[in-house]
């Protein structure tokens, strides 16, 4: 005897498959939203519990003004120093910018007639 020959899959045979595929995918779907739909006001209010208690933490909790009426302290800044060779070269050169300043007065008040 020879072989059967399977009819080759009909197009309609293969687009109800593939319908069916969709529909179970979409029923899947739906089950997964359903679900999510229940969860949703659950996790809605933890949410607000949750960001209700950090609001309470981070407002009520410290007060926004130090109750003596001080500003809190602030981190002091350290400034380079300036070793001593420095220091007194500056120093040396402000006399010298000054004694200029007063000679050119001076010089000025003089050659003002009164």
């Amino acid at each position: 005897m020879l072989p059967r020959r399977t009819p080759p899959p009909s197009k309609v045979s293969a687009e109800e498959r593939r319908l069916e595929r969709e529909r179970a995918e979409l029923l899947k779907k739906e089950a997964e939203l359903k679900r999510q739909l229940k969860n949703l006001p659950k996790q809605i209010e933890q949410k607000r519990a949750k960001d209700q208690k950090e609001y309470l933490l981070r407002n009520v909790a410290a007060p926004a003004v130090n109750l003596r009426g001080m500003r809190p302290p602030q981190p002091t800044r350290r400034r380079k120093q300036t070793p001593a060779r420095e220091l007194s070269t500056a120093k040396v050169r402000f006399m010298v910018l000054m004694l200029i300043l007063v000679t050119i007065l001076v010089m000025l008040w003089r050659a003002v007639p009164s």
